[in-house]
């Protein structure tokens, strides 16, 4: 994805925080070159960056006091809808994070005369709202769970399930095209702590660039994103095991492309690659076509 058309995506996002899925819609319609995942994924990055930024603006004591005293006077009046939800909404903070604000000053004050509760039991209440003995506020925090896109459990388990389809799919297209490779876990058990997804034990040439080992990312490759990935995981993997390939399956910034010489990107398994095939006593350099 060019520069250019990545900044109108940000500037519709940025204006559009308060309804993800409309959003995404409306992308669709004025961009429809780009599929749901691609748009999901960027504004999931943007709107994690504006919940960092903006964080400590909601986590001053004074500031959760007041949180929590206008959960108290807009619960009495509630019937069905999710007062946390709304209260979020109004103050543009995720449905969960503002949850977990009102849990950690209920806490505090119902169980530990006002002081801060540590994180493991902030954390518990979280992961198991029943065990607040307010049952309307045990019930917000559930349905906050439930509805954040971004963050809690069941976004982290959408997140993880979407992060394993895409790692067998690599894997698949390894399989059907008779590449051998080893995998994480198969690695770990050799005594590898960091190991990418695949290792390759015979090598490709894309475009002629040697790919020892295929990285999978169920998302989109921002600057940001890549810049984090290659200090924390890539460049080991090209220290111990060669030069690889990285793929952000639901795209990329163009600018990354040439980022790295021992990194090569790709939004998609390779169309065409080159690799060596034993016959009989002799070696042969052949060409695959996958038509990914």
């Amino acid at each position: 994805m060019e520069r250019s058309v990545y900044k109108e995506l940000l500037t519709f996002v940025h204006s559009n925080f308060h309804n993800v899925q409309k959003c995404i819609e409306d992308l669709l319609i004025l961009h429809p070159g780009h599929s749901r995942h691609t748009f999901y994924s960027i504004f999931n990055q943007e709107f994690q960056k504006k919940m960092k930024m903006t964080h400590h603006l909601h986590t001053s004591l004074e500031k959760t006091n007041e949180y929590y005293l206008n959960y108290l006077e807009f619960k009495e009046g509630a019937q069905k809808t999710c007062v946390l939800q709304n209260m979020a909404y109004q103050v543009g903070l995720s449905p969960f994070l503002m949850a977990k604000i009102i849990v950690e000053r209920h806490l505090a004050i119902s169980k530990f005369d006002g002081k801060s509760p540590s994180k493991s039991d902030v954390n518990s209440a979280m992961r198991n709202p029943d065990l607040l003995e307010d049952e309307a506020l045990a019930r917000d925090v559930s349905w906050c769970a439930t509805v954040d896109d971004f963050y809690g459990p069941v976004a982290e388990s959408i997140k993880m399930s979407l992060g394993h389809e895409y790692e067998t799919i690599l894997k698949n297209k390894l399989q059907e095209h008779g590449v051998p490779y080893q995998d994480e876990y198969q690695m770990r058990s050799r005594g590898y702590d960091k190991t990418p997804d695949t290792i390759l034990q015979i090598p490709i040439a894309v475009n002629g660039h040697i790919v020892n080992w295929i990285e999978s990312k169920a998302l989109f490759g921002d600057v940001p994103s890549h810049e984090k990935y290659v200090k924390e995981q890539l460049n080991c993997y090209t220290n111990r095991f060669g030069t690889g390939l990285v793929i952000y399956w639901f795209g990329y910034l163009a600018e990354l492309k040439n980022s790295c010489k021992d990194i090569m990107v790709l939004d998609c398994f390779p169309r065409e690659f080159k690799t060596l095939q034993v016959d009989g006593m002799d070696l042969i350099l052949r060409t695959v076509a996958t038509n990914s």
